[in-house]
């Protein structure tokens, strides 16, 4: 018969198996850290390549500068004037142009515009152009906060772009100031954060204008506590994750989160353990398809949200599934383990499992507390 010694060895086999077992869905249902606003962004060359397809070099006589295309919704006058694009730039930029056409590039193509609006006290202007530059729209963002991290762009009449990181050292009304950045450089060039939203233009004193500031006279009619808001969280985690099987694929469906932050929720993107790999779900979708998985390997999903704060919290993994295997239910333990390992498998029509091992280590577990033993007997020579 075993020893004691040997029970406790066995029962410590089985409990650390049984960690194991639920090691995988334990971390799957862990929320992802909250964004950071003092973080750099994960790539800041992509973020580059998109905001500096929005910037224009702006020349106003021996003045050279930047502005950035911003969204508005033009009138039905503006529309049929042929007006397609809304610069946003310093009016110390352009203050001897007022009356005069204003040079203007972007992406390599050259054209004019005109100031159309302007205001002194902030130091910004717009100008309206029937070129047709792409946009970014001055979407709500997480009020800033010192040591936040930042970077500013400028584009030169060649299209060329030059970007510089720093942080925010002072924050003032609707606005914030900056050392890290040269000023002179990136005037009226667009200061944006890690996620790549547009919270600012930079003024040549070194002081950030705030896109609270573009509610006003030179820009456009909005409300300064849409832009920069205090009330935003991350998303709550999205419920009701199911999984449909194909060949070599899955889809993953989900229903959205209860609260979503106070902030649209743009994208959703869905995990597979093992592997890590995701598909993305953009437009309100709430499903997508994950490809280039393996028949007979245990899968199990769960739904990050995003929004303009970052990530929300995970949802909690899906069952498990196994391609090319029969419907599986999802490995569970019973959460009340006392003296006895009540384990459920994810079982195949043939018996087997992938826990297979754990209740067979239970049932050896349970004869030798009841008594019974292992007889070896040993072949005379």
């Amino acid at each position: 018969m075993f020893s004691m010694l040997s029970i406790r060895r066995v029962a410590s086999v089985v409990t650390l198996l049984f960690l194991m077992a639920n090691a995988g869905a334990t971390q799957a249902s862990r929320a992802p850290s909250e964004w950071q606003p003092t973080d750099p962004p994960a790539d800041i060359v992509a973020l580059q390549a998109t905001i500096s397809q929005s910037l224009v070099s702006i020349v106003c006589g021996s003045a050279v500068g930047t502005g950035v295309s911003v969204y508005i919704e033009w009138s039905d006058v503006d529309s049929a004037a042929g007006w397609k694009s809304y610069v946003v730039t310093n009016h110390s930029l352009v203050k001897d142009c007022l009356s005069d056409e204003v040079p203007l590039t972007s992406n390599g193509i050259s054209g004019v515009g005109v100031v159309s609006r302007w205001d002194v006290p902030s130091n910004l202007a717009t100008v309206t152009t029937t070129m047709e530059i792409p946009y970014i729209e001055s979407s709500p963002v997480p009020t800033p906060v010192k040591g936040q991290w930042i970077a500013a762009m400028s584009v030169d009449s060649d299209s060329s772009t030059i970007i510089e990181a720093g942080v925010i050292d002072t924050l003032l009304q609707s606005a914030f100031s900056t050392s890290f950045l040269d000023p002179t450089k990136y005037q009226g060039g667009p200061v944006f954060n890690n996620r790549g939203t547009i919270i600012g233009l930079m003024t040549p004193t070194g002081e950030v204008a705030g896109t609270p500031m573009f509610c006003g006279p030179a820009v456009y009619v909005c409300e300064p506590s849409e832009l920069w808001r205090d009330d935003l969280r991350v998303a709550a985690a999205p419920t009701n994750v199911s999984v449909v099987a194909g060949d070599g694929e899955v889809t993953v469906s989900w229903k959205p989160p209860s609260d979503d932050g106070g902030a649209d929720i743009y994208a959703y993107d869905a995990f597979v353990k093992p592997g890590g790999d995701r598909c993305t779900a953009l437009d309100g979708e709430l499903s997508c398809t994950l490809s280039g998985l393996i028949d007979g390997q245990p899968y199990t999903f769960t739904v990050v949200p995003y929004t303009l704060v970052g990530a929300g919290f995970s949802s909690a993994p899906s069952e498990v599934i196994t391609l090319g295997s029969p419907e599986t239910t999802p490995t569970s333990i019973d959460p009340d383990l006392t003296n006895e390992a009540s384990v459920v498998t994810s079982e195949t029509d043939d018996g087997s499992g992938s826990n297979a091992i754990i209740p067979i280590l239970v049932a050896l577990l349970v004869l030798i507390i009841a008594g019974g033993g292992v007889v070896v007997r040993r072949r005379r020579s």
